[in-house]
C-alpha cells in the first residue's frame, strides 16, 4: 500500500472531510506519482482505505458531482477511471 498525503488545500478549497477527504487524497496522491488517471477499482480503494464498497461508491460520486474529480466510465467488466480537473 502507498502513503496518502492530504494536503490542506483539499481541506481548505476544496472542503472536503472524512471519507470523501481519504478518498480525494488517495486518488489524488496515486496521480501525482506519475499516472494519468485512477483506474484501480472499488476493490482497491475498499481494502487501502478500510471502507465498505456502498460508502466507496456514495463518496466517488459526491466527488465526481461536485467535479473534484472527473469520472470516465470504464467499459463492462472494466474498472471506471478517476482524474484530477
Amino acid at each position: 500500500m502507498m502513503d496518502i498525503i492530504v494536503k490542506k488545500e483539499y481541506i481548505e478549497n476544496l472542503k472536503l472531510s472524512g471519507n470523501k477527504l481519504l478518498i480525494y487524497s488517495y486518488i489524488a496522491t496515486y496521480i501525482q506519482k506519475g499516472r494519468n488517471s485512477y483506474s484501480l477499482g472499488l476493490k482497491h480503494l475498499q481494502k487501502a482505505l478500510n471502507i465498505n464498497r456502498s460508502t466507496v461508491l456514495d463518496n466517488l460520486k459526491l466527488l465526481s458531482e461536485s467535479r473534484v474529480l472527473i469520472k470516465t466510465i470504464g467499459p463492462v467488466g472494466e474498472a471506471d477511471t478517476y482524474q484530477l480537473p
